[in-house]
């Protein structure tokens, strides 16, 4: 009976192991956007909800854009396992949304009728549909599953509890240390809301009140662009702040522009949109699937992972103070004053609390040895002398250890960098492949935060920001200057940048970023657009300041991040199951009610194979 006992969990185990990763679920869900975008299904969809044209706009595809080594992180899965397996084999995804987010997702009524309906519940029946039809599954009905807890409370509680969440939430790198984004599925910007009796032109003003909600990049930019005025962030939510525009308590507040235009046509006569206004304010927003990485797993299956590691650079990275930091990017021309994406949220998320060292961490401090990986010389982050590496990135990385050494209570971890000579996504697709960064003895590298590269990998904490920035030949005194010759490296993001800011410039292409630069230095270009700290190095490196010049900002700052491979730890996921979720509907075109409840709970198969683990456990 024991041995049966034990047999028994054994097999139990490895199926909660298959059935709770989320890896193909994820997997699947960006292959069924990549599809969307190749129709004009979504083009549909947002005049239908947001009354313009709106593109799918997502660095993951289309698969083009996506370098063929980690192609496979945004295709179907051959096989479908865990969470992907459940969702086909019921026919039903149960699925997360916040409080009522007009024209996401709301109370729709059509006549005597009324359902939850929205862009994003569009959206989702949009994708289940073609999840079911890669895999010749009849249907997959929508199960909304509403909350009203805050989105910090959803990333800590209640993500594991649903299949995925469709709720409006922005990709930062924060939240995605508590789980994970699909590639993004739109891009928003910002829009000015108004109440009509407030005098659209002037309200940066003394007297004119902004209201907004805490932790919303919207306020920086109200602050910003109004610094007069008075901004107001104690209204506890969005709805709260928009319904005090509305009955004048507030002239006006800053915002998702979709999401205003839907309340002014639900309250023409008292609010009003400012078509004239320039938002500054950009998000990607992505479906969100809980983690499969778990810095502390017990049970059967062994911690072998990454997640400890992450976790305890983004506490040693969150103890750097101002002034450590300052004065190392002082040092080689970065710039000063950053402060990491995770700060604001640090408390909530526990990104500040060092983990019990497993896995790679547990090595890293057995060995008091850490390896990373870095790429082709780049100042002023690393370069290379005489096979020597220096730079920002090295001191900081080593202040780094020097942390997590005082934590675990070891005199020191030294820091061995490795050159590696693979492209970024080449070397990360291997990454995501192997399975280990130990496997080829490289625990971390260092790149940007892109979509397609943390469906690989996963990013920790900002260690610091890339802004692009356009360099001129000195002399050019209009970037945007029709026939001025822009050089820039082929297949970057700062040719997309470039094409944006500049419509009326010739972009020609170059291999790589160091052959763009030399063709403005020799004056075979006027302009380009890169790295701002890079570009400053550049000049200096080349005595070059009576030539060139770096001028204006291009577009948001990127975050660059420390790289770690995802861990797959099924077993130390929430067992709960989805409880009380209102009836699927597809969303009718107009209206507003309430959405239909259930007092029912569903017994989901997590708590099945609960119950039959304390069959194991009574067998034993």
């Amino acid at each position: 009976m024991r041995f049966l006992g034990l047999l028994f969990a054994f097999i139990l185990v490895g199926a909660v192991s298959a059935q709770t990763s989320r890896t193909d679920l994820t997997r699947a869900i960006n292959a069924a956007l990549y599809e969307v975008s190749s129709t004009n299904e979504f083009q549909t969809l947002a005049t239908k909800w947001f009354g313009v044209s709106a593109n799918l706009v997502s660095s993951c595809g289309p698969l083009g854009n996506v370098n063929s080594a980690i192609v496979a992180a945004v295709q179907y899965p051959q096989t479908p396992t865990g969470v992907l397996q459940q969702i086909l084999a019921r026919k039903s995804a149960y699925v997360g949304y916040g409080s009522a987010y007009a024209p996401y997702y709301y109370n729709v009524t059509n006549g005597n009728a009324t359902s939850w309906g929205g862009f994003s519940v569009d959206l989702t029946d949009l994708v289940l549909s073609k999840i079911a039809a890669r895999y010749s599954v009849s249907n997959i009905t929508q199960i909304p599953v509403v909350w009203s807890t805050s989105i910090a409370s959803m990333f800590t509680n209640e993500i594991n509890t649903v299949d995925f969440a469709a709720r409006y939430t922005a990709i930062r790198n924060d939240r995605r240390q508590r789980a994970r984004f699909t590639c993004s599925y739109t891009q928003i910007t910002s829009g000015l809301l108004y109440h009509v009796d407030s005098d659209v032109n002037g309200l940066n003003a003394a007297g004119v009140k902004f209201c907004s909600y805490p932790g919303t990049a919207f306020n920086a930019e109200i602050s910003a662009n109004f610094p007069l005025a008075t901004l107001i962030t104690t209204y506890p939510s969005s709805d709260a702040a928009f319904s005090a525009v509305v009955s004048g308590e507030c002239n006006a507040t800053v915002n998702d522009k979709y999401a205003l235009g839907a309340l002014t046509q639900a309250n023409q006569g008292s609010v009003a949109l400012d078509s004239q206004y320039a938002g500054t304010t950009t998000d990607y927003i992505g479906f969100i699937v809980g983690a499969d990485d778990c810095s502390a797993c017990t049970g059967m299956i062994p911690e072998t992972g990454n997640a400890a590691l992450r976790l305890a650079m983004n506490a040693a990275q969150l103890s750097i103070t101002s002034g450590e930091y300052n004065t190392i990017a002082a040092k080689y021309g970065v710039s000063t004053g950053f402060s990491s994406d995770c700060s604001a949220n640090a408390g909530s998320f526990n990104l500040n609390t060092y983990p019990t060292a497993s896995g790679v961490l547990a090595d890293v401090i057995a060995k008091r040895e850490v390896v990373v990986a870095t790429g082709d010389a780049f100042l002023p982050y690393y370069t290379y002398t005489n096979g020597t590496l220096s730079g920002f990135m090295t001191e900081y990385t080593q202040l780094v250890f020097t942390k997590i050494a005082a934590a675990y209570n070891v005199p020191s971890i030294s820091v061995k960098f490795v050159l590696e000579t693979d492209s970024s996504f080449t070397f990360l697709a291997k990454l995501a492949v192997n399975g280990s960064f130990s496997t080829s003895q490289r625990q971390i590298y260092l790149t940007t935060a892109q979509d397609a590269r943390n469906q690989a990998v996963i990013g920790g904490c900002s260690v610091y920001n890339v802004q692009a920035a356009v360099m001129l030949r000195n002399g050019v005194s209009d970037p945007n200057a029709n026939g001025l010759i822009f050089a820039v490296w082929t297949g970057s993001t700062y040719s997309t940048l470039t094409s944006s800011a500049f419509p009326n410039a010739v972009v020609v292409a170059y291999p790589s970023t160091e052959e763009a630069l030399a063709a403005v230095l020799s004056g075979a270009a006027n302009a380009t657009v890169n790295d701002m700290n890079y570009l400053g190095s550049f000049i200096i490196a080349n005595n070059a300041s009576d030539i060139l010049t770096i001028g204006q900002n291009v577009g948001a700052p990127s975050a660059v991040t420390y790289q770690f491979r995802h861990d797959t730890c099924p077993v130390c996921r929430s067992t709960t199951a989805p409880v009380a979720a209102p009836v699927a509907a597809k969303a009718p075109t107009s209206g507003n009610a309430a959405p239909k409840t259930s007092s029912a709970t569903k017994i989901g198969t997590p708590t099945l194979i609960a119950s039959l683990l304390l069959l194991a456990v009574w067998l034993l």
